[in-house]
C-alpha cells in the first residue's frame, strides 16, 4: 500500500463495512466510516503490513496490519463489493501471514463480527480459532464517582527513548512502531514506567472524535502500575478537552475489567476475537488493554 492509494482504500473499506453492517444489523451508515487520517496513521505505523489488491490500477481490496514484535494483528480487511467472492480477501490474508512469518510473529490475532459466520469461516481457513472476545469500555468524565487516588505515570518525551520490557505479558512483545507513530505524527501521548506502557490517541486516529479520546494499548505488571498509566491517560484526555475515554480489552482480562468498572467505565459492545500461533491465552487475567481494529 502507498500513501497515494489511501483515497481509494478509504472508499473500498467504507463501502465494504457499511454494507456488511447494514446486512448484519440493519443499520444505515454513511461515509466516512474509517477516518482517512486514521488509515494514514495505520499505514505510517507499519507500512510493510498494509496491503492492497489491484487490477489495472483499481484497488479491489485492502488490509491493514501491525506487528508488535512477536505479536501481530490485522484489521480492517475490506474487499470492494463489486469483486467479493473472487479470492481477493484470502489472497490479502495469505500475504499478510507470509510476511508475518518472515518477521517472526508468533501470535496472530484479529477481531470480527460475532454474528458473521462468513468471516469466522474465512479466517478459520487460515488456522484462526474463535473463542475470545474484545470488549469496549468507556468512561465519561462528567459522571461523578469515587475514584481511587493514584499517581499518574509520566509521559514519554521522545519517540526514540528506550521502552520498558513487556516480555512479562508476551515474550518479544514490542509496540515501538505504534509509540513512534503516535509521537512523531502528534496523534497523542505515550506514558511509561519501569512496569508498563500506555499509548493514548487524541486525534487523527481510529475511534477518536472531537469528544472522545481512545486508548489502543496499555500493558502493566500489576494493578498499581495499570491504574497509574490509566490515570495519566485520563488526565491527558481531560486536558485536551475530551469528554470521555474509550478502550477495548480482552474479555479474559477479568481483573482489569473489574478495576475499570470500579473506576467508572461502562461496558459496551463485544467483538469476536480469533487467534492463531503460540501461547494463545497469554492475556488471561492480565493487566492489559489493546485494540485489534
Amino acid at each position: 500500500m502507498r500513501v497515494e492509494d489511501l483515497d481509494q482504500v478509504a472508499e473500498v473499506s467504507d463501502q465494504a463495512f457499511i454494507a456488511v453492517i447494514g446486512k448484519l444489523y440493519g443499520q444505515r451508515l454513511e461515509r466516512p466510516f474509517f477516518p482517512l487520517a486514521g488509515l494514514a496513521l495505520r499505514l505510517w505505523t507499519d507500512p510493510e503490513g498494509c496491503l492492497v489488491s489491484s487490477d489495472h490500477g483499481e484497488i479491489g481490496g485492502a488490509l491493514f496490519s501491525v506487528a508488535r514484535g512477536s505479536l501481530g494483528w490485522f484489521g480492517p480487511l475490506a474487499v470492494a463489493t463489486t469483486v467479493q467472492g473472487q479470492g481477493a480477501g484470502q489472497a490479502l490474508v495469505a500475504e499478510c501471514l507470509h510476511r508475518w512469518r518472515r518477521r517472526r510473529v508468533r501470535m496472530l490475532g484479529l477481531e470480527t463480527f460475532p454474528s458473521s459466520g462468513f468471516h469466522a469461516h474465512l479466517y478459520a481457513k487460515f488456522g484462526f480459532r474463535p473463542g475470545w472476545t474484545g470488549v469496549q469500555l468507556r468512561k465519561r468524565f462528567d459522571v461523578e464517582g469515587v475514584e481511587e487516588e493514584v499517581e499518574p505515570a509520566r509521559p514519554l518525551q521522545h519517540a526514540n527513548l528506550p521502552l520498558p520490557d513487556l516480555g512479562f505479558l508476551y515474550r518479544g512483545l514490542d509496540p515501538a512502531a505504534e509509540v513512534r507513530a503516535t509521537l512523531l505524527r502528534h496523534a497523542g501521548r505515550v506514558f511509561a514506567s519501569d512496569r508498563g506502557l500506555a499509548i493514548l490517541h487524541l486525534q487523527d486516529a481510529f475511534h477518536v472524535t472531537p469528544e472522545e479520546a481512545f486508548l489502543p494499548f496499555l500493558a502493566a505488571r500489576d494493578r498499581d502500575s495499570f491504574l497509574s498509566l490509566l490515570a495519566a491517560a485520563e488526565e491527558a484526555s481531560r486536558a485536551a478537552g475530551r469528554k470521555s475515554l474509550a478502550l477495548r480489552l480482552p474479555g479474559t482480562a477479568w481483573t482489569a475489567f473489574r478495576a475499570l468498572v470500579e473506576r467508572g467505565y461502562q461496558a459496551g459492545p463485544a467483538m469476536l476475537r480469533m487467534k492463531a500461533g503460540d501461547h494463545l491465552d497469554y492475556d488471561r487475567d492480565a493487566w492489559y488493554v489493546d485494540d485489534w481494529l
